[in-house]
């Protein structure tokens, strides 16, 4: 977590400007479909962007960026996989992985919190947990529904490596914000 990025001195202002600085990529970027890994599984940004506003401003804003989304998805903006929306993505088979967001932005935003240092390694294992919390209960999900009938570890082994890449990139992302606030930091003192 960053405690150092602060928009406003005024708390609630703070809050919402962050909410919309992590909503808005997510809205934006998380419909994008880079491809699919099979017929009910899509390639996107989405758990990249749901997961790093939680690493970087911690669970609550983490956590209502999602829900926002969510049910702003659910409502009919275009915000989710190739730009689709409505209520229906929620019992279909990527119901879980949608649901999952919620969770995994809640439990890496409070590890963020918790272990103050979320650079490097540490991003990298909170992208991580985020993205493994994420295809549990999306494989779960998948499998309640009768949507796979694969066993666990060949649906890990299946996502793991579109995962990977956005964990790296997500990394990237938090060294690079990592350096720019020190950097700052020195030029102050």
């Amino acid at each position: 977590m960053f405690p150092e990025i602060k928009f406003s001195e005024e708390n609630y202002l703070d809050f919402m400007i962050k909410l919309l600085v992590a909503l808005g990529p997510m809205c934006l970027l998380g419909r994008v479909h880079l491809g699919n890994l099979d017929q009910n599984i899509p390639i996107t940004l989405q758990t990249l962007l749901i997961l790093l506003p939680a690493v970087i401003f911690g669970w609550r804003v983490g956590l209502s960026a999602v829900i926002g989304y969510l049910v702003l998805g659910g409502v009919g903006l275009p915000v989710f996989a190739n730009g689709s929306s409505g209520w229906s993505h929620f019992e279909g088979a990527t119901g879980g992985c949608l649901i999952a967001f919620a969770i995994a932005a809640f439990a890496v935003g409070v590890l963020a919190e918790m272990l103050k240092t979320p650079r490097a390694i540490m991003g990298f294992i909170l992208l991580t947990v985020g993205h493994l919390v994420i295809q549990l209960l999306g494989y779960m999900w998948m499998s309640g529904v009768g949507a796979t009938d694969e066993p666990p570890y060949a649906f890990l082994m299946r996502t793991a490596p579109p995962s990977f890449v956005k964990v790296a990139i997500g990394t990237l992302v938090i060294i690079t914000m990592g350096r720019i606030i020190d950097r700052r930091k020195q030029a102050k003192a």
